[in-house]
């Protein structure tokens, strides 16, 4: 028997909390890539089971502030490092850096 919906999740409400589920777990997916990467090149590992808190308080806060677009393009130039020898990110300097140019 299937469950009846609350009347608050009906609808758009439902919607809402669905897409923002969605954005939730593509930022989560981004910042896994990138703490990935980094533990990869770095040898750190730690950054992998740790996440941000292996960070800066600074650093967390400026990754915790970027949008959706900045994040999944900073796990992108991330990973493009494994392909194209021109781009330098293959360490927490190089984030640094990265976070120092584009974040606000």
């Amino acid at each position: 028997m299937a469950k009846e919906l609350p009347e608050s999740l009906e609808g758009g409400h439902l919607k809402e909390i669905i897409n923002e589920a969605k954005l939730e777990a593509r930022r989560e997916a981004a910042v896994s890539i990138l703490l990935a990467q980094l533990a990869r090149k770095t040898q750190d590992y730690a950054l992998r089971w740790e996440g941000l808190s292996k960070l800066s308080p600074q650093r967390q806060e400026q990754i915790e502030a970027l949008s959706l677009e900045q994040i999944e393009c900073l796990s992108i130039d991330a990973i493009a490092k494994r392909f194209q020898r021109n781009i330098a990110f293959s360490s927490i300097a190089d984030l640094e850096r990265w976070l120092d140019r584009f974040s606000g």
